[in-house]
């Protein structure tokens, strides 16, 4: 269960509170009056240890950002590359799949992903994977130096399995979507792989491609997609910027979320299909 902490003006939440016959008198709530002041509250939260996370609400992703990354009053950890990942419960999958990164690195070169796997993978360790499945993905399966990402996917794959990176992960690539996700494409490709199938997490090449891989399974897959960014976490306490999809619970065919990563038993660790957000909350 989520212990809320409400960050807004007054009116706009009291106004909410009655829409949603929903009483916040007894939870807390810090006034603020625009969104540059919702946000840098919300991360002062966590960074005071108020707040385990902080919550978008409709503060925008830039307005957030900006006071996570901020050098004196932010979140960021040094020596570690900020990154985001959609954690996506899809319908057809028999568990959680993390798409990393889709929203912050537009470009990110061969360092840059080994740094957002690592992050991918605590994340995974996070929501209860003891040892995730991360499968590096490009167009093809095949190494081919006209295709750079599928170059990244194999120098990721060695380094990882040298114990260099993802410590207690599996990654292997590249591999395309759909060998990464679908054990039937797998062996009708001959595909030899502890990850081809069953992959817990999905490092794609770049900004571009994830963000559209995300939004097609949310909007055409059916998928309830939260975004979490400000990734890694800070010790205990995850610097977060969460996008849960509103009002899930109401969609016609909507499912009670998929078995947290790697198949263990419960549910997952965002608390999906809780209705309305509220607009900014810490």
């Amino acid at each position: 269960m989520v212990a809320p902490h409400l960050i807004d003006a007054r009116q706009i939440l009291s106004d909410l509170s009655a829409e949603m016959c929903w009483p916040i008198s007894v939870i807390p709530l810090t006034a603020a009056g625009d969104d540059e002041t919702a946000a840098t509250v919300g991360v002062r939260l966590v960074r005071e240890g108020q707040a385990d996370a902080s919550m978008k609400g409709h503060v925008h992703t830039d307005v957030l950002m900006h006071a996570v990354l901020d050098a004196q009053r932010g979140r960021r950890v040094a020596g570690r590359r900020v990154s985001h990942a959609f954690v996506c419960d899809v319908p057809t999958y028999p568990k959680l799949l993390i798409v990393s990164d889709a929203a912050i690195n537009i470009a990110p070169d061969f360092g840059a992903k080994a740094q957002i796997l690592q992050n991918a993978v605590d994340l995974a360790h996070l929501l209860g994977s003891g040892t995730p499945k991360a499968a590096v993905l490009s167009a093809v399966e095949t190494i081919n130096p006209a295709i750079a990402s599928t170059l990244d996917a194999a120098a990721l794959t060695l380094v990882a399995r040298r114990g260099q990176i993802a410590a207690g992960a599996l990654v292997d690539g590249p591999l395309a979507f759909d060998n990464a996700v679908s054990l039937g494409a797998t062996m009708e490709k001959g595909i030899a792989s502890e990850v081809a199938g069953e992959a817990d997490i999905l490092l794609v090449p770049d900004l571009v491609s994830g963000n559209m891989l995300a939004k097609s399974l949310e909007y055409l897959g059916g998928a309830v997609v939260t975004g979490v960014g400000a990734w890694p976490p800070n010790s205990r306490r995850a610097d977060v910027a969460s996008r849960s999809n509103e009002g899930a619970a109401h969609r016609p065919g909507y499912r009670e979320p998929a078995a947290p990563l790697g198949g263990l038993a419960g549910k997952d660790a965002f608390g999906r299909g809780a209705g309305r957000q509220l607009r900014r909350t810490a």
